[in-house]
């Protein structure tokens, strides 16, 4: 398949113009109308002073502004920047800077606060586009090529880090993904996260290369809302996080399948999916393949997926590897790790990213032959199929005994107790760290503690229970549903463990 964004939307308006490409609160956005936006877009840029090689950022949570933006900005050889409005502003001045912005495209509402924040920022707002726009000038298709494209990780772990591709690069990773899924023309997919995310990014690129459409709501919708809405727009797909399914199956009353009768499938992306609660998903609704989809922004998106309607026995694993991705697991000192060994898991890719904003020396070289270190622990089993333990700092040292947080998440979840929840590593003045979990009781009005612990060790390893079990209102959360573990850390510091 041709890996031309443009070519994917450019066609379609052409032959088609008035098939639905977004499906949102504001309205339809059709193929021809999104064109002749980012068009237009282009043209504003341009009179404001942007061209090859300058950097626009895009402060919207609108999908049609951030997407036509990006693609105005590559039509411009510039880069686009979808900013992440959770920035604080002292994060924001720092990209703004790092980045040497002169010109920004921002919604009518986040201009003035813009302005004031930022003054040397130049602002266009998207506008309403006549049906005889202009189209801008003609694209230069080694554009496709370049890192024209920033975009933020989400920083959960840490402090979030400018990864740079180019749109080719991100557009093949979509389409791989549509394939795998078996998409076509008819997929309307309902995504419930910002626009800005990857994860957002990724999906409507996966949705445009087989001429489909994306269907996006303001704001977060979990369980019977967001099967309500699921149903009321005619979605036949779904993307999001492991929190949507969890929360949907934590409701207190079994859903209705009949609510799902449209939806296809359900795709799961981010933070590991408990199998207890694949299971009991499966259940409520048969007729609905649960995919799970590992990766990882620096590798453009989607690393390795599974169709666990066509694989049920690789349920809790994250699949095999998808075209353009070439998965090992390696051990300390580099050796490729046996089957079902535990060890680092490194990618090799030619969508691999180009480098960091800003990177140091320190930095993964991308022209080194060596694959990518992700961060991220687990095994291959003989299948081929990638089982994830955890992160880098999801193992940790307990008074000398090695703690698995993704262990400690499992049993939590096979407790049946919980809403949502998260396992932490706590600081300890003996131990070094001790495992801790922030919880959301199902029934807060009758949770007990002690009984959670009780059921807990006749799951777990002593030292992996958890030596502190707080009871919190919610999780905190990015925009994309990743767990914010630096926050839910915060929230133990009023705790000292002894």
């Amino acid at each position: 398949m041709e890996t031309n964004p443009f070519e994917w939307l450019e066609s379609i308006a052409a032959a088609d113009p008035d098939r639905t490409l977004l499906d949102l609160d504001s309205g339809r956005v059709s193929y021809r109308a999104f064109s002749l936006l980012s068009h237009a877009l282009a043209n504003s840029l341009s009179a404001k002073g942007v061209g090859r090689g300058d950097a626009v950022p895009i402060f919207s949570g609108r999908y049609d502004t951030v997407l036509a933006g990006m693609f105005a900005s590559w039509r411009l050889g510039a880069t686009a920047l979808p900013m992440n409005l959770t920035l604080t502003g002292a994060a924001r001045a720092a990209v703004l800077k790092a980045t040497r912005s002169a010109v920004a495209l921002a919604d009518l509402e986040l201009a003035p606060r813009l302005g004031t924040d930022h003054p040397e920022i130049r602002v266009v707002e998207p506008c309403d586009v006549p049906a005889n726009a202009a189209t801008s000038s003609s694209l230069d298709l080694n554009v496709l090529d370049v890192d024209c494209f920033l975009n933020f990780t989400s920083g959960t772990t840490g402090v979030p880090k400018g990864v740079r591709l180019s749109p080719r690069k991100i557009a093949a990773n979509g389409a791989a993904a549509a394939q795998f899924l078996g998409l076509k023309e008819d997929t309307r997919l309902f995504v419930n996260s910002p626009p800005f995310y990857m994860s957002g990014i990724i999906h409507f690129l996966t949705a445009l290369s087989v001429g489909g459409a994306i269907i996006s709501r303001q704001g977060f919708y979990f369980g019977a809302d967001l099967l309500r809405i699921l149903a009321e727009t005619r979605a036949t797909g779904f993307g999001g996080a492991p929190v949507h399914l969890n929360r949907v199956i934590a409701e207190p009353s079994a859903p209705s399948a009949a609510l799902l009768k449209g939806l296809s499938f359900w795709m799961s992306s981010g933070d590991a999916l408990p199998t207890a609660n694949i299971r009991s998903f499966n259940a409520m609704f048969p007729a609905v393949r649960v995919v799970v989809m590992y990766g990882l922004t620096e590798l453009a998106g989607r690393i390795c997926a599974i169709d666990l309607g066509a694989d049920p026995a690789g349920i809790g694993s994250v699949g095999r590897p998808l075209p353009n991705m070439k998965v090992s697991i390696l051990d300390p000192s580099g050796r490729a790790c046996r089957v079902e060994e535990t060890g680092e898991i490194h990618v090799e890719s030619p969508l691999r990213m180009s480098g960091y904003l800003g990177a140091t020396a320190s930095a993964p070289s991308p022209e080194s032959p060596a694959a990518f270190p992700t961060g991220d622990f687990g095994h291959v089993d003989e299948a081929g199929r990638i089982w994830l333990e955890g992160r880098r700092d999801d193992i940790f040292k307990s008074g000398g005994e090695k703690v698995s947080l993704q262990l400690v998440r499992t049993a939590l979840s096979e407790c049946g107790e919980f809403a949502d929840f998260e396992a932490i590593a706590l600081p300890h003045e003996v131990m070094g760290h001790v495992p801790a979990a922030a919880v959301v009781p199902k029934n807060p009005s009758t949770f007990e503690p002690r009984l959670s612990l009780r059921m807990l060790r006749s799951k777990l390893p002593a030292s992996h229970v958890p030596k502190s079990l707080k009871v919190v209102e919610s999780v905190p959360r990015t925009g994309s549903g990743k767990v914010l573990r630096s926050a839910v850390l915060e929230m133990f510091k009023q705790e000292a463990c002894h």
